[in-house]
């Protein structure tokens, strides 16, 4: 009877191992795990609640520079990787620009979801999908719909399915209440790590924008300083024809036809100079945009160039 006893508790213990398998390695990984300054960082500054801190942290994140991102973290997409979930594990890729503040913490949010993803029943992912399904079909920013089809290309519909888990709650700000719901077990304020996403998405926008606004005014400046010039020539030939009459009624003694003509030729010689001090400016003005527009198409290359593992800098 005791034997008996003994067997179903230890068959009654298999099965509760077997059941809490999955809590028992995690508490066993995490009684000694002990995070870096760095990754706890992460950890809070992406507002990751209590639980998605323990997510983040059992997928053993490592900050990685570049060479060692690429290596951890194979490039398959046309688009920027700035972090990867491989083989159970977080890589994320360090960037020390001050004006892409937020890229790593909002990476760090991604990829955390990566992991709570897999966590999730077959039932809790259809549920969750569906949603996020839904709401995706509201959306009509074209950026965002063109990385999303970008993963679907890539990997089909589950790799689609599984970038919506990640995508939507670190890069748009407004979600239905259902998906706030969802969403609070992973995050203290998901919101704010959306805006993060938005803060340094608008660094890009502004840049762009900027350099468009400098393209524009040059190609407007340019048009004027060759009307200008084509003013100059034209009024230097005039000048030097009403120099030519001058002349001749100089030599000829038409000193009444001389004197009428001098006031045209000083008005164009005043012309003249006019013109040519508007075209210097003009010049001026050239110069200096085109130093401004270097210097910020430099900038955004050097911005762009950080957020590139495979960019190495010589």
């Amino acid at each position: 009877m005791k034997f008996r006893l003994f067997s179903i508790f230890v068959v009654g213990l298999f099965f509760l191992l077997a059941w809490q398998h999955q809590a028992i390695s995690d508490w066993w990984f995490l009684r000694n795990y002990e995070p870096s300054e760095e990754i706890s960082s992460l950890a809070s500054d992406s507002y990751m609640s209590e639980h998605g801190e323990r997510l983040f942290y059992l997928a053993d994140p490592r900050i990685n520079d570049k060479e060692e991102f690429n290596e951890n973290c194979p490039i398959i997409e046309k688009s920027f990787v700035l972090g990867c979930y491989a083989s159970g594990r977080i890589y994320i890729l360090s960037v020390d620009q001050e004006a892409l503040d937020g890229v790593m913490e909002v990476t760090a949010a991604h990829e955390m979801l990566h992991k709570a993803y897999d966590r999730l029943s077959e039932s809790e992912r259809a549920e969750i999908v569906d949603e996020l399904e839904d709401f995706y079909a509201t959306i009509e920013n074209e950026t965002l719909r063109d990385l999303i089809d970008r993963y679907e290309e890539r990997g089909g519909v589950s790799v689609r399915q599984n970038e919506l888990h990640s995508i939507l709650p670190t890069q748009v700000v407004d979600m239905p209440p259902q998906l706030e719901e969802y969403y609070d077990r992973y995050f203290t304020d998901r919101e704010s790590v959306a805006r993060m996403y938005e803060s340094y998405e608008a660094v890009f926008i502004e840049i762009q924008e900027r350099i468009e606004e400098l393209r524009g005014e040059l190609s407007s400046l340019r048009s004027d300083i060759s009307v200008m010039e084509q003013e100059l020539v034209a009024t230097s030939d005039l000048i030097t024809n009403l120099n030519q009459e001058l002349e001749r009624r100089e030599d000829e003694g038409d000193i009444e036809g001389y004197n009428e003509l001098v006031p045209e030729q000083n008005q164009a010689v005043a012309r003249y100079n006019s013109l040519l001090d508007r075209h210097r400016s003009a010049i001026n003005t050239h110069n200096r945009l085109v130093d401004d527009l270097n210097d910020i198409v430099l900038y955004h290359t050097d911005l762009v160039n950080s957020l590139d593992s495979s960019f190495q800098s010589m």
